[in-house]
């Protein structure tokens, strides 16, 4: 498109240069990223939504309700409200534990088979 513009105007010349732009005082090269999150037993989701967690795996991280991983023992979940697609599409109780871990600061939840339970939330048998 460019490349026509300038066809049909040789007039015209495109000049391009590449300059250093100083980075701002105090700029950290690393920029590393510190976040919160809470690790907390899976047992406070119930069966049918690890089945439903489980389906959202297999899709495209963009067709997901909310931004989430597998871990191999459960799941890393973006709590941050922003990050979720459609939040009817996600469970009660899934909501619940997101909640839990927003009320508590963190911008991530885990959960973990083998993570701490609480006692503030519902716990599921299965």
């Amino acid at each position: 498109m460019v490349r026509d513009y300038f066809n049909l105007h040789p007039e015209d010349q495109l000049l391009s240069r590449m300059e250093w732009i100083e980075p701002e005082v105090g700029y950290d090269r690393e920029r590393l990223e510190i976040g919160n999150y809470l690790a907390m037993s899976s047992c406070h989701v119930s069966w049918p939504t690890t089945a439903m967690i489980d389906e959202w795996m297999t899709r495209e991280p963009s067709d997901r309700p909310l931004s989430i991983a597998d871990t191999h023992y459960g799941w890393l979940i973006c709590t941050i409200a922003s990050s979720f697609g459609d939040p009817s599409a996600i469970p009660a109780d899934l909501t619940d534990t997101l909640t839990f871990a927003q009320e508590k600061g963190c911008d991530y939840l885990i959960l973990d088979r083998d993570a701490a339970a609480t006692d503030r939330l519902p716990h599921f048998e299965w």
